[in-house]
């Protein structure tokens, strides 16, 4: 029973990894194939009205549904997640504001929420991530390193996008400089959760 329960949960882990990696790609190709317009979006969010809509929202929807499916070793662990799920809810419900366009105020909880949720799983990677109930061993080691690297980038990336908006939104809007740097913090994201999966730096079986 055990052993079936660990499986599922490295499923769990593996497919929230590979949604925050693939989401991107996934949005632009799609947009590309289907809209035959191979620029990106000022953002990732900004496909919410494009003709990738339904599937940007389709995908944060799963990927909350997997997050609050993941259920850790205890109440706090849980919480970090169960909230995380639900900043995803709310970045998916409450579209950007359009390009060219006033401000409007369900952008403004947009942008709160998805940041949050990037500081969320930013402080699961660095403090859950990195815990263990056993002796350490070399590769745990090189695991946590991994880990405390992707928080850093995470939240480097939400901080560097913050700062653009606030002092230098013409820059930020002519190199897609959120859509980048989202996507960094996304395949950072999806990096530690694919690792705490056990893709790749499992212990050996002795």
């Amino acid at each position: 029973m055990k052993e079936i329960r660990l499986i599922s949960y490295l499923h769990i882990r593996r497919i929230i990894g590979w949604l925050g990696i693939t989401l991107s790609l996934v949005l632009w190709l799609g947009n590309f194939i289907t809209a035959h317009i191979s620029t990106v979006k000022p953002s990732i969010s900004h496909y919410y009205y494009s003709s990738m809509g339904d599937v940007f929202v389709g995908m944060l929807f799963t990927n909350a549904f997997f997050l609050y499916s993941y259920k850790g070793f205890d109440k706090t662990d849980n919480i970090i997640t169960n909230l995380a799920a639900l900043f995803a809810v709310i970045t998916a419900l409450c579209p950007t504001t359009p390009e060219n366009a006033k401000a409007i105020y369900t952008g403004q909880i947009h942008l709160f929420s998805a940041g949050l949720f990037f500081i969320t799983l930013a402080i699961y990677s660095l403090f859950w991530f990195t815990k263990s109930g056993e002796e350490k061993t070399m590769r745990k080691i090189y695991r946590n390193k991994i880990y405390r690297s992707c928080g850093v980038i995470m939240i480097l990336c939400i901080t560097i996008i913050g700062v653009f908006i606030v002092i230098d939104s013409d820059t930020i809007n002519s190199y897609h400089t959120t859509f980048w740097l989202e996507t960094v913090a996304l395949c950072a994201f999806g990096t530690s959760w694919l690792v705490k999966g056990g893709t790749i730096l499992t212990d050996e079986i002795k």
